[in-house]
């Protein structure tokens, strides 16, 4: 009776947190015709965004706006390194997985992929003992991935 009671219970708080979720869908004639004829707004969002320290005034819509917009601004070129980044990791090759990160970065400074990648090499070299790196590196890559 309490593993139902539990499990009921469990369900629930799992239905509130989703039904509280919304999805905003992304209307890419918007963003496009923004980047086209204010490249610069969405770089100057881009910047603010990716800033060591975090920028609270910006809304919602301006960090949806700057993270569409500027996968629309390089074409996802950051993209070309994705593969490279994925075997430099798998083959515990960290402090190669994180110039190639930093390469994405340097492309497309919200790029997710290279954000995660980024900290979770900085987390494996801090573990294997390098005197190199610290936590609270890894966690300036972690709280840029969290702010997209």
């Amino acid at each position: 009776m309490k593993k139902l009671l539990f499990l009921v219970l469990a369900i629930a708080t799992v239905s509130i947190c989703y039904a509280q979720r919304e999805v905003f869908p992304v209307s890419w004639d918007s963003v496009t015709v923004i980047v086209n004829h204010n490249p610069d707004s969405v770089a100057s969002l881009v910047k603010r965004m990716s800033a060591t320290t975090l920028d609270t005034s910006l809304t919602y819509e301006e960090r949806r706006l700057a993270f569409y917009g500027q996968s629309l601004l390089t074409k996802d070129e950051e993209d070309i390194h994705s593969s490279d980044l994925s075997k430099l990791f798998k083959a515990a090759k960290y402090e190669e997985s994180l110039s190639k990160a930093e390469e994405m970065l340097a492309i497309n400074p919200l790029c997710l992929e290279a954000l995660v990648s980024a900290e979770h090499s900085v987390l494996k070299m801090v573990k294997a003992g390098s005197n190199k790196w610290k936590m609270d590196d890894a966690a300036v890559y972690y709280y840029r991935a969290m702010r997209v």
